[in-house]
């Protein structure tokens, strides 16, 4: 005899299942907005940085090299004008303690040049102000240009002319990526403008004129022209001799040349 048990099992179900209500899902999207705002407006805020940092190393190179070569020019110059002179060939110095936009000098090649400030570029002529070309970049905005000009005086002013430059404006279009720089520097005129004294130099030659002048003395002896350690001679010298580029010929140009004579 077999006993067969059926065991029957009940299987409850539940149909209650539960999910994300409406105000949930409102709640969340709005606190992802809140967190997507604040990390884009960091991220906009680094690319422009990025961009600001782009634009001072484009500005800073185009104006570290627009004023090296300006300042270089200076340097070795003569006749510094404070303001624009067109006459040719240029001869006139003038100092401005005031400062003033433009400047214009002889270059060590002989090359009358100015430099000014027009609207918001600053621009070079080296044919006396007839025409000009930009040394800054349209990129640059060039807000001020100031020249300060002192001890222009010729010899025998015992004082170098000295130059300060001002530059100060920005670089960018946009004001949240604008630049914005001042620059200054000194320049000294490295060609000397010292008169020489009336006195020996060295010990066994007389100073006798200036260049132009005429070198006189009583006797026959060896007059020599030049400056700074550079000179040509004329021996047999009888009394006279004009201290010209014509007669000794130029031992360093550009610079003012003085006589000096010895006799035997």
């Amino acid at each position: 005899m077999f006993l067969k048990i059926i065991t029957k099992n009940k299987i409850h179900t539940s149909h209650a299942e539960k999910g994300f209500t409406l105000v949930e899902l409102l709640i969340s999207i709005g606190v992802f907005l809140v967190v997507m705002t604040i990390s884009l407006g960091s991220i906009i805020s680094i690319l422009d940085a990025g961009r600001k940092a782009r634009s001072l190393k484009e500005v800073m190179t185009n104006l570290n090299f627009a004023t090296e070569v300006m300042s270089r020019e200076i340097k070795f110059g003569r006749n510094y004008f404070c303001g624009v002179n067109t006459v040719a060939p240029h001869a006139q110095s003038s100092s401005c303690s005031d400062g003033g936009t433009s400047i214009t000098f002889t270059t060590s090649e002989g090359v009358d040049t100015i430099y000014r400030l027009n609207g918001t570029q600053i621009e070079k002529s080296v044919d006396n102000g007839v025409s000009y070309i930009g040394v800054t970049s349209p990129e640059v905005t060039v807000e001020g240009l100031t020249f300060y000009i002192f001890n222009t005086a010729p010899a025998p002013n015992q004082r170098q002319p000295r130059m300060l430059m001002h530059v100060r404006g920005y670089a960018g279009v946009k004001p949240t990526v604008q630049s914005r720089f001042t620059l200054q520097t000194v320049m000294s005129q490295r060609s000397l403008n010292l008169a020489p004294v009336a006195t020996p130099s060295p010990s066994v030659y007389t100073y006798c004129a200036d260049e132009g002048g005429t070198c006189t003395f009583a006797g026959v002896g060896t007059v020599r022209y030049g400056a700074s350690g550079s000179y040509f001679y004329q021996n047999n010298v009888n009394g006279s001799i004009a201290c010209t580029n014509a007669v000794f010929g130029d031992p360093i140009v550009n610079t003012a040349k003085f006589c000096y004579y010895i006799l035997p």
